[in-house]
């Protein structure tokens, strides 16, 4: 297989990503709490500041659709 110049970038990019995304795969943990590199109390804290940005959950029933289907901003993206 003979691969041109800009092929051969692509090909070395992909390789790239696909190697950082395994590093990030298995040495970045999915949650503050379950991490050993922060001290206990730079976890809570971060635990405690994650609890306060998540913010009230609204059920599904009240998104009114057409709403969204009509919002300018949604239209924009």
């Amino acid at each position: 297989m003979h691969l041109t110049n800009p092929n051969r970038i692509f090909v070395v990019e992909g390789l790239l990503t696909i190697f950082f995304s395994i590093f990030v795969f298995i040495f970045v943990p999915n949650f503050p709490a379950r991490d050993k590199w922060m001290k206990n109390e730079d976890k809570s804290r971060l635990i405690a500041r994650l609890d306060a940005d998540k913010g009230e959950e609204k059920a599904a029933s009240e998104v009114s659709w057409m709403k969204m289907l009509f919002d300018y901003k949604i239209w924009l993206l």
